[in-house]
């Protein structure tokens, strides 16, 4: 898995993907490696890349009194602190459904979202669905953020969880009919 965060330089109205540090896994660099392999590097540009429409989108064409910019506003003020960020999962193979997801280190206090190898590659065909389920995700990381020891504690709880990925999907469901559907 490849770690990665996006900056918004004051002086560049680009988005930035820096990356942190990769964890040790199947085909990952090690942990604060700065040679990556090809693959790596391409799965770094391509996530760039995805990163920079969906926050393109966001900051210029969505109602910032809806909820689901809450969560994105949260993370990404959080991604522009050096908090938290995007990572590259290259052993997930997984699309729409488990193709990203929220990750929280309780011990140390890290969090990210993680967007998986089978989420980008569709993105060129699908760029909507990849948009949809990084929403979704920010819900999880917006519910995080206002209450750490409640999203923890209760994320363990069938009931708790399914509420949780009931809000998530609640949130997704928004962005699809008032922003996506109408950008067509």
């Amino acid at each position: 898995m490849i770690r990665t965060r996006a900056l918004r330089s004051p002086l560049l109205s680009a988005i930035l993907i820096l990356p942190l540090y990769a964890l040790v896994g199947q085909n990952a660099s090690p942990p604060g490696s700065n040679s990556y392999s090809e693959v790596e590097r391409q799965y770094i540009a391509r996530l760039d890349s995805i990163l920079f429409d969906y926050f393109e989108l966001m900051d210029t064409h969505v109602d910032r009194s809806r909820p689901y910019y809450e969560g994105y506003a949260m993370f990404r003020q959080r991604i522009r602190n050096g908090e938290s960020g995007f990572a590259v999962a290259l052993d997930s193979d997984s699309t729409v459904y488990g193709g990203a997801w929220f990750s929280v280190r309780p011990e140390s206090g890290e969090y990210w979202i993680a967007v998986g190898r089978g989420l980008i590659d569709i993105h060129h065909r699908h760029p909507s669905l990849v948009y949809a389920v990084i929403t979704h995700e920010l819900r999880h990381a917006r519910d995080y953020l206002l209450d750490p020891d409640n999203f923890l504690e209760h994320n363990d709880d069938p009931i708790d969880k399914h509420l949780f990925e009931r809000a998530a999907a609640y949130i997704e469901g928004l962005f699809i009919d008032e922003v996506l559907i109408p950008r067509g």
